[in-house]
């Protein structure tokens, strides 16, 4: 049998908790925050959006190019073909815009 896996809430304020409550918890469970912590949870927040936002652009970009039509990409991500569109199409933009420079 497996070992169940517990997960107990730091008891102290800090890094911690802040990492705590993004993995384990849900907003409306987060009580008490000071605004700097506020503002680290926010920032943290943000840049993981960013980095993934990144990354799917790569991914995209990476499976249309392997032959994936823009439709399959849709319905398996849920993505909207505009915004598959718009993804491609700044990957063209930025590879003329390299070449131009090269």
């Amino acid at each position: 049998m497996a070992a169940a896996r517990i997960i107990c809430r730091p008891d102290a304020a800090g890094p911690l908790l802040l990492y705590y409550s993004l993995h384990y918890c849900s907003v409306r469970c987060m009580t008490d925050l000071t605004v700097r912590q506020a503002r680290e949870l926010l920032a943290a927040w943000a840049a993981d959006k960013d980095a993934v936002a990144r990354k799917r652009d790569d991914v995209v970009r990476a499976v249309i190019a392997a032959g994936v039509s823009k439709n399959e990409v849709h319905k398996v991500t849920g993505i909207a073909r505009t915004t598959i569109d718009r993804i491609i199409g700044s990957g063209r933009a930025s590879s003329a815009s390299e070449g131009a420079t090269a």
